[in-house]
């Protein structure tokens, strides 16, 4: 489905930020705004902002986020199992590796670590994805979860074939006529995978609703649209999105196809295929591979 512009908007605060590190870090100075009312301070509201406190929000966004990394693991495991066909396993286990198998770890195995056996590396073409990160606060969390699981099940079996992969996260809303745009880089095409900074990234409300929101607070421009709501997600259209980039919409638009694991990776997949990436026309819901752990 094509997506268009469905009116104009004037953009009062668009940037770029090379990590969410250095967003976390803008949105830790003090507010530009005249009113003191701060949403991304705001204390308690866990179930909508995805933290407690600014200063848990701020942990996680700088050093990683444990608990998401622990649930996205186990998506993304689920997720493989669900889009790789059988095959001669590209992994091994030991007591050190790349990342943890959870089930392994749980029982207390201390072979609980997966690597990748060696592969080739071959020269392929750079895999550009943007992920749109702004969704509304009734759009299930489980959905969240399973669509950043296929994503990265997709990206971890790129970067076995041998491809590069950048991995951006978007944030958009729109207030009245205005609005903000935030592009940020979560891996770079020559970066390993950090599990922990990704899972904040692509599946914590705080990225939006605390560090995001503390950013459109050093914007006193957009104060008078933007302090009684901070506007609501807005789909980015084509337009806005570079040449050769594949754009994963938000979750508000996932709702039905993302309710379940196995609907996540085929519908993650259509758009990455859509999009250019190397991705099977075929399903194998059967496939017995596992997660072959492309983290640090």
């Amino acid at each position: 489905m094509s997506r268009t512009a469905t009116k104009d908007l004037r953009f009062l605060d668009r940037r770029d930020f090379r990590s969410v590190e250095a967003m976390a870090r803008e949105g830790d100075k003090k507010s530009q705004w005249k009113t003191d009312y701060r949403a991304s301070r705001e204390d308690g509201r866990d179930d909508w902002a995805g933290s407690t406190t600014w200063a848990q929000a701020l942990e996680r966004a700088l050093y990683g986020w444990k608990e998401g990394r622990e649930k996205l693991s186990s998506g993304v495991v689920a997720a493989v199992k669900a889009n790789t066909p059988s095959m001669t396993p590209l992994y091994h286990f030991d007591v050190g590796g790349l990342m943890p198998d959870m089930d392994r770890y749980l029982a207390g195995d201390p072979a609980c670590m997966v690597t990748y056996a060696s592969s080739e590396k071959r020269s392929k073409p750079i895999i550009r994805i943007l992920v749109d990160g702004s969704y509304s606060c009734g759009v299930s969390q489980q959905v969240v979860v399973n669509a950043g699981a296929a994503l990265l099940s997709y990206v971890d079996r790129f970067t076995v074939e041998g491809y590069s992969v950048e991995l951006r996260v978007a944030i958009r809303s729109e207030g009245g006529d205005v609005g903000i745009d935030y592009r940020i880089m979560v891996k770079d095409a020559d970066q390993p995978l950090d599990l922990n900074r990704t899972a904040f990234a692509l599946i914590s409300p705080s990225m939006y609703r605390r560090v995001s929101f503390a950013v459109t607070e050093q914007c006193p421009e957009i104060e008078d649209n933007f302090r009684h709501g901070y506007g609501y997600p807005t789909a980015i259209p084509e337009s806005d999105v570079e040449a050769g980039v594949i754009y994963i919409p938000s979750p508000n638009n996932l709702t039905e196809t993302c309710s379940t694991t196995e609907g996540a990776v085929k519908e993650i997949g259509r758009i990455l295929q859509e999009g250019g990436a190397p991705v099977e026309t075929s399903y194998d819901w059967a496939g017995e591979g596992e997660w072959d752990g492309n983290q640090s």
